[in-house]
């Protein structure tokens, strides 16, 4: 059947792909899905609740050009792990000391927004663990890939992507560096995720805290 996009909202496509995850490979007991803040945690949330797993929040903040801060040129992961585009970095003249200042000013931001969303609870051990990590979708991937590669850092056991909607040459680039993934569409004439969504309100920081909340 093909799959039907746009989609209502969050929490449909988060119910679609655990809905997929269970017909597809069952995951295993003890599984955890992490949403990337902020939007990836609705699709967590329910993502989990329909494949009966638990779920958590994960922490990636992306790196934007100067002057144009929704052109993504790398992104950084709570537990320190940081992906850039050289090609990107290179083609703007931006050095190795402006990426450094970034990153510290991205692990600040992950730590003002754990104490934020999180108060003062860890954040979950992943070490051992098969790990799920879900968004609302992905553009050029960057943030998923620094996402990705933290959580093998922490030790975990096994790494899935799982997003609604991607484009083909985001797809192309999981298929590249071998993540396992799962997906419900990937259509061609990709512009942006929010353009997949008949309501793609931005989620805030107090909805995160209070869907942690609610486990």
């Amino acid at each position: 059947m093909k799959t039907l996009i746009p989609f209502d909202d969050r929490i449909e496509a988060g119910i679609r792909l655990g809905e997929k995850l269970k017909s597809e490979d069952s995951p295993a007991p003890g599984t955890l899905v992490l949403g990337l803040v902020r939007g990836g945690a609705v699709i967590a949330k329910h993502l989990a609740e329909t494949a009966g797993l638990e779920w958590d929040i994960l922490l990636v903040r992306k790196i934007g050009a100067p002057r144009h801060s929704e052109y993504a040129v790398g992104a950084y992961a709570e537990f320190g792990e940081l992906i850039s585009n050289k090609y990107v970095l290179d083609e703007l003249g931006l050095d190795q000391d402006w990426l450094e200042l970034q990153q510290l000013k991205a692990a600040g931001e992950c730590e003002r927004l754990h104490r934020e969303l999180r108060g003062s609870q860890p954040a979950p051990k992943l070490a051992g663990r098969e790990i799920i990590i879900c968004d609302d979708g992905m553009a050029t991937g960057l943030t998923m890939f620094a996402a990705v590669e933290a959580v093998k850092r922490a030790g975990a056991l096994s790494v899935t992507v799982a997003v609604p909607v991607l484009p083909p040459d985001a797809l192309g680039n999981l298929k590249r560096r071998g993540i396992v993934h799962t997906y419900l569409a990937c259509p061609a004439g990709f512009q942006a995720v929010g353009q997949f969504y008949r309501d793609f309100t931005p989620v805030t920081s107090r909805q995160v805290s209070e869907l942690l909340t609610e486990r």
